[in-house]
């Protein structure tokens, strides 16, 4: 098996559907797998039916285009985001900005999608990166069913509360 960095990037890359194989499929896995961790896909470098449903999942949580299909919009996901499951991360609030920002929006996407039947349950919100009213309003409620200290922020406490959260639920 080939080992990976998630630090590991190509100019560009195929466009990947249920069926291709090779390094590429391998290094989805591998990108889908560190993203994830309550399933782990079987990193074999082949496109299955399992691979395409965790892709569908992600495109989900990202509020793109659900096809299945790993095209330009969903491998930049993939490596502009991912790094940041395998990172400790900053402490954001209204007004922050970028890519952990999406991290995070995508996060609480995932923790409201997989808590479908409980108390829990809201809206997906946009992936966009800015950490506006509607972000700090998800985070205020996650903070509120979680009984974290409810101010809005995303510091330590509710980095380790989501992150387990998305893993346990």
């Amino acid at each position: 098996m080939t080992a990976y960095s998630i630090t590991d990037t190509a100019i560009s890359h195929s466009t990947l559907r249920q069926g291709s194989s090779g390094y590429e499929v391998e290094y989805l896995q591998f990108l889908l797998n560190s993203f994830y961790c309550d399933y782990q896909l079987i990193v074999d470098g082949y496109f299955g039916s399992a691979t395409k449903a965790r892709v569908e999942l992600f495109q989900t949580d990202f509020l793109i285009d659900v096809d299945g299909i790993v095209g330009s919009k969903t491998w930049s996901l993939l490596e502009e985001i991912v790094p940041f499951s395998q990172a400790i991360n900053s402490t954001l609030r209204q007004g922050s900005k970028g890519n952990e920002v999406k991290y995070l929006q995508a996060r609480l996407n995932e923790f409201y999608r997989k808590a479908t039947s409980s108390v829990y349950h809201g809206d997906r919100i946009a992936v966009d990166g800015n950490f506006g009213l509607e972000t700090e309003e998800r985070v205020r409620q996650f903070q509120i069913y979680q009984g974290l200290f409810v101010d809005g922020i995303v510091a330590v406490n509710t980095w380790g509360t989501l992150e387990y959260s998305v893993c346990h639920i």
